[in-house]
């Protein structure tokens, strides 16, 4: 005959098992969301670069464009000049 305490042991322990077995599935699924976020970002990284290289082109100070874009914008508040004299 087992002990309630050898009763109560063995449910304990199946508890405990089940609560593992549990949080390894949770943690499966989680590496799972992590790999496909990761993947995701990768995906970004060349459109980023090419993006990254634009705007270095487009922003060197000798460029005609970028020295343009510079004099119509007030840096004080970024909004373009307008001629307010009537």
């Amino acid at each position: 005959m087992s002990s309630q305490f050898e009763v109560d042991h063995a449910k304990l322990l199946e508890k405990v098992t089940q609560g593992l077995d549990q949080l390894v599935t949770n943690l499966n699924h989680l590496n799972r969301n992590l790999e496909t976020i990761n993947t995701i970002g990768n995906e970004f990284e060349a459109p980023a670069y090419l993006w990254s290289q634009f705007h270095t082109a487009v922003m060197t100070p000798d460029n005609p464009i970028n020295a343009t874009l510079t004099s119509s914008v007030l840096p004080s508040s970024g909004h373009k000049s307008a001629d307010r004299s009537s």
